[in-house]
């Protein structure tokens, strides 16, 4: 397929999200269903199980609600490759924070974005396959390149990327009288901020690009695991990567995805305008979405600014709807995968 004929049907792509919230899913019941509290003890009942969140407070527990899928078909929803290539993989989940002292792809630091703790029940798939080595969020998986392009000049086959379960994977806090429990839902809406996740992703990369001691560190962590050889290749690589700037490649993506210009600002006043702009558990992904088509197609095309915010919808009605999208342009699945998987930083 040429890239204007991509171009032309991705044009009409919305993202995975819908519209408003429908009746019973914010907390309200729905017209002459059951209350809150009886939807509670619906979902405690059918609760089968419990396990340790990863932060290892003893405290902390997730019980997953019986929802008729096994261990391992929840392990390929988590964890199924999808194409997306959102940095090279040795680099994520050897890169600290802006700050220092903590690993980005922790859950300690992932969590603050909303994102969930993996689980210890879904450790293979449905091929008997083991996923998630390094214990990443739930969405959060492992891309290996088929083909011999070297994007963004990493010499990296290995990326991480992003799945449909990041967003759509929901848990849900309740007190009860021994305490508070967290439900895991599988394909309810999450509440995540992804943009303020990128944003101070691209903030931990240029704090490490700039500061030699911090530099030296990472290579000590990084070297020796593919292709990452030296320090020299660690920050050849992120230069390329990222931009000097924080306007190039990866950080030109990163830009277009936020709704209005934060450079030179500090973190806590871009997390502010970020959050009253977009809000957590929303995205305009649509904007997202024809922003990266068109970069593609023509490099440096004016993005349109994302400011279209929707909630991440649920799932399990999608058989049964028309349209998935919130501007009710397709019902195509195969159209609607093929924007989600650009959406989320694939590469064609």
């Amino acid at each position: 397929m040429k890239r204007h004929h991509l171009a032309i049907i991705l044009f009409a792509l919305a993202s995975c999200k819908t519209g408003p919230s429908q009746p019973g899913l914010t907390g309200e019941p729905a017209s002459g269903g059951a209350s809150t509290q009886q939807g509670e003890e619906n979902l405690m009942a059918t609760s089968s199980f419990q396990y340790d969140l990863a932060t290892g407070a003893a405290s902390s527990f997730q019980t997953l609600a019986s929802q008729g899928w096994s261990d391992q078909l929840m392990a390929r929803y988590f964890y199924t490759d999808q194409g997306s290539m959102l940095m090279p993989y040795d680099l994520f989940v050897s890169l600290e924070t802006e700050d220092g002292g903590t690993l980005f792809a922790s859950y300690d630091n992932m969590s603050r974005y909303g994102f969930l703790a993996p689980t210890s029940l879904t450790t293979q798939d449905l091929a008997g396959k083991l996923v998630n080595p390094d214990k990443l969020p739930i969405g959060f998986t492992k891309h290996i390149q088929a083909n011999n392009r070297n994007l963004y000049n990493q010499g990296a086959r290995e990326w991480v990327g992003v799945t449909c379960a990041a967003c759509h994977t929901q848990r849900v806090q309740f007190t009860t009288a021994s305490g508070p429990v967290s439900y895991l839902i599988n394909g309810g809406a999450a509440v995540n901020n992804h943009i303020i996740f990128m944003w101070e992703l691209k903030r931990a990369l240029l704090a490490t690009l700039h500061d030699q001691k911090r530099l030296v560190s990472l290579a000590s962590r990084i070297t020796g695991r593919g292709s990452w050889t030296n320090a020299a290749v660690v920050k050849a690589r992120i230069t390329d990567f990222v931009g000097a700037d924080g306007n190039k490649n990866f950080g030109a993506r990163v830009n277009r995805s936020v709704p209005t210009n934060l450079n030179g600002l500090d973190r806590e006043e871009a997390r502010r305008r970020i959050n009253h702009l977009l809000g957590t558990g929303r995205l305009d992904a649509f904007g997202n979405i024809f922003n990266e088509v068109n970069e593609k197609i023509v490099a440096g095309t004016l993005p349109h600014v994302p400011d279209a915010p929707v909630r991440y919808p649920h799932l399990w009605d999608s058989p049964v709807t028309d349209y998935v999208q919130t501007n009710a342009v397709t019902h195509a699945p195969l159209v609607r995968n093929i924007g989600e998987v650009l959406g989320v930083y694939g590469d064609f």
